[in-house]
């Protein structure tokens, strides 16, 4: 028990120190608004919870179908929202290239201009989470760089046991693409619509 709390304050030190933010607060920014559907500023810090900061990573969570984890009036996305956001172009921002602290995809008409965190009219950041990972074979620690994003559940969402499956946002060589198959294993955060 005291090295499974020990191992929980370790990993937990270890998000906060690797989700570190630029210090811009989300109360004044506005999310990004296409075709009718109003992307938050930020993830998800926490259960129905908004990050402070618009490049803090925060919820990361594995693939639930169950409830919504965002605040009242917000839900997460679904695939024709995310396409559309995808449709608008986006272009990668290493860490501490443009003004963001992690590194991270904006997204939005005004996507190759943007930065943090007052350059942020018609466009919004999605920040890459790092966190560590023990391999459960190996026991050996980790560094993972993870940058997906949960996509509402398809309905009916089947149960597939050892393979349950989930759509999410991910990106290869550059460009963001959405799969529908995530398994079990897959870690992502959050960034709501309403």
């Amino acid at each position: 028990m005291k090295n499974s709390i020990f191992y929980l304050m370790i990993l937990t030190l270890l998000l906060t120190a690797s989700i570190a933010a630029s210090g811009q607060s989300n109360d004044s920014i506005k999310g990004l608004v296409i075709g009718g559907v109003e992307w938050a500023p930020t993830n998800l810090d926490d259960y129905q919870t908004f990050a402070a900061y618009l490049d803090k990573s925060g919820y990361i969570d594995v693939m639930n179908c169950a409830g919504n984890p965002c605040p009242a009036a917000w839900r997460v996305a679904t695939y024709n929202e995310w396409m559309a956001l995808i449709d608008t172009g986006s272009s990668w921002a290493d860490n501490n290239t443009r003004g963001n602290v992690v590194a991270g995809r904006f997204f939005g008409p005004n996507h190759a201009t943007c930065s943090l965190p007052s350059n942020m009219s018609g466009c919004i950041f999605l920040p890459r989470a790092e966190y560590t990972v023990i391999d459960r074979w190996s026991g050996e620690e980790y560094l993972e760089k993870n940058w997906t994003y949960w996509v509402e559940c398809f309905e009916p969402f089947e149960d597939e046991g050892e393979y349950r499956r989930r759509p999410y946002v991910s990106h290869q060589d550059d460009n963001p693409f959405i799969c529908s198959d995530a398994v079990r294993e897959v870690v992502g955060m959050y960034r709501c619509v309403r």
